[in-house]
């Protein structure tokens, strides 16, 4: 390893702990063992209208693929029709700005990172339906956030930072969350902001019709730091009963032009095929390609990937970076972006990069995936196991 990358790799670490402070790397990782499967879910869950975990699914959809969330809002910009957004099957939607939120949207997303989806727990859920019940005839009044936090230590115990959000939406989760992600009319995108911020890892939701608008949704969204719940106090709780189905009104609008029926996204380009490892001996495998207009290491002009996984103290693993098509290396850091371990060659027989590593203890960890020089791209294997 010469000491240049490795004085590289200290300030990417530095580049990488100011990234926490904002929104983190991470990719959603199916894993099983040590390395925990994401997004987590409370025992509880099925108290949830399947309008609700309809909406905290949307929402992982944002957090988690910000890129691809950004090429499905470009493909709503048919819809717009001045400031009245027209979505198939829905009723007009009026908008204070327009397509000018959509665009601050898209370059937002553009260049936000991915960042974790969210434990979905019901005790959030539960202390929003409390909430709702409190206030049935008045919506303003379910922003109150310390009223909320008592609630919260009815069902469980919450832990670093809280917030409580309202929407409202006229028809799908879908179009509700994207009404959230647009922050329509409101200067600070306070609701988008914090939608996409690193410090909540959890979530909750509580949905029922407004009484004063007919065919709208009210939906409280809780985020947590962390939640814990009450499993004995939820396993005595009676269910919630499912609210009653959303009356749309028939729209009645001049004949506008012709919408353009939705274009189908097209299917997703195949993985490339690699003999099936053993499902008892990987935790994680993924495959990937670095290619022209990945992130730039701007020290030495590279190409990197970044992967992320939740481990537990103590577990030895090995990760791995295989390519047949250019110079692996191979990086983890902590949650904060210090540098715990790298490999550029496995041995001199073997120019792949392997990384031994005791977690030291139970959190995030981040994947550095990259090649030694700046014209390196090509297809890659990484694997935990």
């Amino acid at each position: 390893m010469s000491l240049i990358r490795l004085c590289a790799l200290v300030i990417l670490g530095w580049l990488l702990a100011d990234a926490v402070a904002a929104t983190p790397t991470a990719r959603q990782v199916t894993a099983t063992g040590a390395i925990a499967q994401l997004p987590t879910e409370s025992a509880a869950l099925p108290r949830l209208s399947p309008f609700e975990v309809a909406v905290l699914r949307e929402i992982d959809r944002a957090r988690t693929n910000p890129n691809a969330y950004a090429d499905w809002l470009e493909r709503q910009r048919r819809y717009f029709d001045g400031n009245v957004l027209r979505l198939p099957r829905q009723a007009p939607i009026q908008t204070q700005e327009g397509m000018a939120a959509l665009d601050d949207a898209i370059r937002f997303l553009r260049q936000a990172r991915p960042i974790l989806p969210l434990s979905r727990v019901a005790g959030l859920s539960l202390g929003l339906n409390d909430l709702l019940a409190a206030a049935p005839n008045n919506p303003t009044a379910l922003s109150d956030t310390n009223d909320f936090i008592r609630r919260l230590g009815r069902y469980g115990e919450v832990s670093g930072p809280v917030s409580l959000s309202l929407s409202a939406s006229r028809a799908t989760a879908r179009s509700l969350v994207m009404q959230m992600v647009l922050d329509d009319g409101n200067p600070d995108r306070d609701r988008r902001a914090t939608l996409f911020n690193i410090n909540y890892r959890a979530a909750g939701t509580a949905c029922r019709p407004d009484p004063n608008r007919l065919g709208q949704q009210i939906c409280l969204l809780a985020y947590a730091g962390d939640y814990t719940d009450d499993d004995s106090l939820l396993a005595n709780l009676p269910p919630v009963p499912t609210p009653p189905p959303v009356v749309m009104p028939s729209p009645v609008v001049p004949t506008p032009s012709p919408v353009p029926s939705p274009v189908a996204s097209p299917p997703p380009t195949p993985p490339v095929a690699v003999a099936p490892p053993s499902p008892t001996s990987w935790l994680f495998v993924e495959q990937g390609v670095l290619e022209d207009g990945d992130t730039v290491f701007q020290q030495d002009g590279t190409l990197y990937d970044e992967h992320m996984f939740r481990g537990t103290a103590g577990t030895t693993i090995v990760v791995r970076l295989e390519s047949t098509e250019f110079d692996t290396f191979l990086a983890i850091f902590d949650e904060q972006g210090e540098l715990i371990e790298q490999n550029d060659d496995t041995d001199e027989e073997d120019s792949n990069s392997t990384i031994t590593l005791v977690l030291p203890y139970t959190g995030i960890y981040r994947i550095f995936v990259n090649g030694y020089n700046p014209g390196d791209r090509g297809r890659y294997t990484l694997t935990i196991r």
